[in-house]
C-alpha cells in the first residue's frame, strides 16, 4: 500500500442473492483516500455507495476486492484482529435516532464510546464528555438529556460527537444531512468541516445529492448501479464532467446554479436497469453513445487529467457537455 493513503479500496464487489434472482450491488469498485482529506460518493438511491461504505467498515463483508487500512488489509483480518481497529474507523447514520439508545443519556452514549480508551479514569472521561458535547455546539447540562428530548439537528450533532470519541482517522459520513431541513443541513456540513480542519479527520461522505458536497469535498466518485463511472477532484467534476451520468446528475442541480456554464438539455431521466452481465458498462441501458464495445467494459478509465477518471470509452462524444438524449 502507497503510505501516501489512509484507504486504498481495490476491485471490490458485492452480490446480494434472493430466490429468485442475483443483484450485482457493488462492481469492481476502486478508489483511494488520503489523510485529512474529504471524499465523496455520490449517487442515486440504490446505487450500492452505501455498501461499499459499510464493506469499509466490514459491517457487510464483499464477496472479492481487497481494503487496505493504515497499510493492513483489513479484509483478511480476524474478528478479533478487527475489534482492536474498529476505534480508528467510525460512522455518522443518515438516521441519529434510530443509531442513539433512547434508554441512554447522552452522558452515557458518550462515556461508552470514550471507554474504549482503557487507561482513562472516570473524572477523565466525564471531562471528555464535556469537551465532547460543547465541540459539536451543544451544552454541557445536554448530557443528562436522552435523544427524544432533542431536535433532528441536534440528534445528529450527538451522532458525530460519538464518533468522533474515540478519535478515529475514517469517518464515514452516510447521508448525514439528508434527513434535515436546508437551514441544519448548512449547519451540520460547516460542522463536520470544522471539525475537519481542527482534527484532520478524513471523511467518506456519502450522499444522493451533488449540491450537498460541493462545498466540502476534495475530490468526488460518481457511482450508478454498483459502478464508479466518473472521479476527479471537486471543480473537474462541476466544471468538466465527461460521463453522461455526471452530466444528468449535475443537469438535476442546475436550477439551483443559475450560473454555470454548462450547456445541458437531457430530455429525461430514462429507466436504469441492474444486468447481469459484469462486463457490461452499468450505464448501457440509459447512455446515448452507447454500442456493442460497450458490452466489453472491463472496468477500463480513461484517463482525463491526472486525478480525472472517467469509465467511458465514449467520452470524446460528449466532452463539451452539449445535450444528449438519454435512453428510456
Amino acid at each position: 500500500m502507497d503510505n501516501e493513503y489512509l484507504l486504498e479500496v481495490k476491485n471490490i464487489s458485492k452480490k446480494f442473492t434472493s430466490k429468485d434472482h442475483t443483484i450485482p450491488a457493488v462492481r469492481n469498485v476502486n478508489f483511494n483516500l488520503k489523510n485529512g482529506e474529504i471524499f465523496s460518493i455520490v449517487g442515486e438511491s440504490g446505487c450500492g455507495k452505501t455498501t461499499t461504505g459499510r464493506i469499509i467498515l466490514r459491517l457487510i463483508e464483499a464477496d472479492t476486492g481487497e481494503i487496505w487500512f493504515k497499510g493492513k488489509n483489513i479484509r483478511t483480518m480476524s474478528k478479533r484482529t478487527l475489534k482492536g481497529i474498529r476505534p480508528s474507523m467510525q460512522i455518522i447514520f443518515q438516521d441519529p435516532y434510530s443509531s442513539l439508545n433512547p434508554r441512554m443519556n447522552v452522558r452515557k452514549l458518550l462515556s461508552e464510546s470514550i471507554m474504549t480508551d482503557k487507561g482513562l479514569s472516570k473524572q477523565e472521561v466525564q471531562q471528555e464528555c464535556e469537551r465532547l458535547i460543547t465541540s459539536v455546539g451543544l451544552e454541557v447540562d445536554d448530557l443528562n438529556k436522552y435523544p427524544h428530548e432533542f431536535s433532528g439537528g441536534q440528534r445528529q450533532r450527538i451522532g458525530i460527537a460519538r464518533a468522533i470519541a474515540t478519535k478515529p482517522d475514517l469517518i464515514i459520513c452516510d447521508e448525514p444531512v439528508s434527513a434535515l431541513d436546508l437551514l441544519v443541513q448548512a449547519q451540520i456540513l460547516n460542522l463536520l468541516k470544522k471539525l475537519q480542519v481542527d482534527y484532520g479527520y478524513s471523511y467518506i461522505f456519502i450522499s444522493h445529492n451533488l449540491s450537498v458536497v460541493k462545498h466540502v469535498s476534495d475530490r468526488i466518485a460518481i457511482m450508478y448501479l454498483g459502478q464508479i463511472v466518473e472521479v476527479g477532484k471537486t471543480d473537474e467534476i462541476f466544471e468538466s464532467p465527461h460521463h453522461p451520468y455526471t452530466k444528468l446528475l449535475l443537469d438535476s442541480i442546475l436550477k439551483i446554479e443559475p450560473n454555470s456554464n454548462l450547456d445541458l438539455d437531457y430530455e429525461c431521466f430514462g429507466g436504469g436497469e441492474m444486468e447481469n452481465d459484469e462486463d457490461l458498462c452499468s450505464f448501457y441501458n440509459r447512455c446515448p453513445f452507447g454500442d456493442e464495445n460497450c458490452r466489453n467494459f472491463e472496468n477500463e478509465y480513461e484517463r482525463i487529467t491526472e486525478t480525472h477518471y472517467v469509465a467511458c470509452k465514449k467520452t470524446h462524444h460528449n466532452e463539451s457537455g452539449k445535450a444528449a438524449v438519454i435512453r428510456s
